[in-house]
């Protein structure tokens, strides 16, 4: 037996419960990766304050392109980080 989607629009995910729902999850999923990136200050790494600002400039750019795109900006290309 097929069954066929339910297309009732009272049933439905608006934009802002699926918003609702699904930041709370990728917000926390930046949160650890922040984590995980501070785990480099650790003993066992060394790093250069050269490299230490390259890679605070391009989360601060993606964050900057980010809080540009929740405010109708077009953003540019996307930029592969490297070090």
């Amino acid at each position: 037996m097929n069954e066929t989607p339910n297309t009732n629009t009272t049933e439905k995910e608006t934009k802002g419960q699926r918003f609702t729902r699904l930041a709370p999850a990728r917000v926390e999923k930046v949160l650890d990766s922040i984590d995980n990136l501070e785990k480099l200050t650790e003993r066992a790494y060394e790093h250069t304050p050269e490299q230490t600002e390259k890679i605070f400039s391009a989360i601060s750019d993606k964050l900057k392109e980010c809080l540009d795109k929740f405010n109708g900006v077009v953003a540019e290309e996307k930029k592969k980080f490297t070090l």
